[in-house]
C-alpha cells in the first residue's frame, strides 16, 4: 500500500483542494489537518498508515464532540464507540429510516 500512497501523492498535490468547513480527523495523525498541504500529506499517508480509530474518537470527544454517526451497513464502530466512550451519543445510519431517527 505504500506504493499506492506514493502514487496518490502527486495526484493530490495537483488537485485543487480547500480546507473543509468542519474538522476532518485523519487516521494517520488522529487530528484534523491545519493546512491544505498537511491535509494532502495525511490523505496520501493514511493509505498505508495504521488506522488510529480510538485515538481519533478520543480526540474528537476531547474537542467537544458529543455525538457520532456511523454510516453504512453494520454497527461495529457504533458498538466499539459505546464501549470506548459510553458518554457519547452514537447512531448507526444505514437507511432513510435510520437517518430520520437521528436526533442531535
Amino acid at each position: 500500500m505504500k506504493c499506492a500512497g506514493a502514487a496518490l501523492k502527486p495526484v493530490l498535490n495537483a488537485a485543487e483542494i480547500k480546507m473543509p468547513a468542519v474538522p476532518v480527523y485523519h487516521n494517520l495523525t488522529a487530528q484534523p489537518a491545519g493546512s491544505v498541504s498537511e491535509l494532502k500529506a495525511n490523505l496520501a499517508g493514511q493509505v498505508a498508515g495504521s488506522v488510529r480509530w480510538e485515538d481519533c474518537v478520543r480526540a474528537m470527544a476531547a474537542a467537544g464532540g458529543d455525538t457520532m454517526i456511523e454510516f453504512g451497513p453494520g454497527n461495529v464502530l457504533t458498538g466499539l464507540l459505546k464501549r470506548t466512550l459510553p458518554e457519547i451519543k452514537c447512531f448507526n445510519v444505514n437507511s432513510v429510516e435510520t437517518l430520520e431517527a437521528v436526533h442531535i
